[in-house]
């Protein structure tokens, strides 16, 4: 019989495992102005209103791009983090991981399948499933007490907005900034 472990590790998705799609798309396309641009889609995907797939038709219409060149390029910007994977997997055997992500419709999963990632997770929170998102205490809150024995928990993300208010709910936050930083940070919390 496994042991329980005390550590939950609750990790975002994009920007962490894989690199961040909708940011690099509209920051290619829209510059600064980028990021204004991409919540107002966004959001509505990230709380289950509308699909991915919708949204990028959306964006095709109203930039009169086409469709399937959007969809290619967004998808063109998937690269998976192989040293965060491989990191997490450490983490594994102290600590049961948690996916905690902001996504529409069916996108994390597919990926996840993609590249063969359920087994890094116990627990799987996607923002679409419960119509809220991070940085929404609430959403935390669902992931956190999936595992409600544990002692401690940690937040894992590249988005310092979903960080700033963990301490209330007792999650201590991980700001993501590059794979090599994630390993350093790791072994000087003895997760590693």
């Amino acid at each position: 019989m496994e042991q329980k472990k005390q550590i939950t590790f609750l990790t975002d998705f994009f920007g962490v495992i894989v690199d961040e799609m909708g940011p690099q798309f509209f920051k290619k396309h829209f510059g600064e102005q980028g990021s204004i641009i991409k919540d107002r889609y966004f959001n509505k995907v990230d709380i289950g209103e509308i699909s991915f797939d919708e949204v990028l038709r959306m964006i095709a219409k109203d930039y009169d791009y086409k469709y399937e060149d959007v969809r290619h390029e967004f998808y063109s910007y998937l690269k998976l983090k192989p040293k965060t994977v491989e990191l997490l997997k450490q983490i594994k055997k102290k600590a049961n991981i948690v996916l905690c992500s902001n996504a529409g419709e069916h996108l994390v999963e597919d990926i996840i399948s993609k590249f063969n990632l359920s087994p890094i997770f116990d627990k799987v929170f996607i923002s679409y499933k419960y119509h809220m998102a991070k940085p929404d205490l609430n959403f935390f809150l669902l992931a956190k007490n999936s595992f409600p024995n544990s002692k401690t928990y940690y937040m894992l993300d590249d988005n310092m907005t979903n960080l700033e208010n963990l301490g209330k709910i007792d999650i201590r936050s991980l700001h993501f900034v590059s794979e090599h930083q994630l390993e350093k940070d790791l072994t000087n919390l003895n997760l590693l």
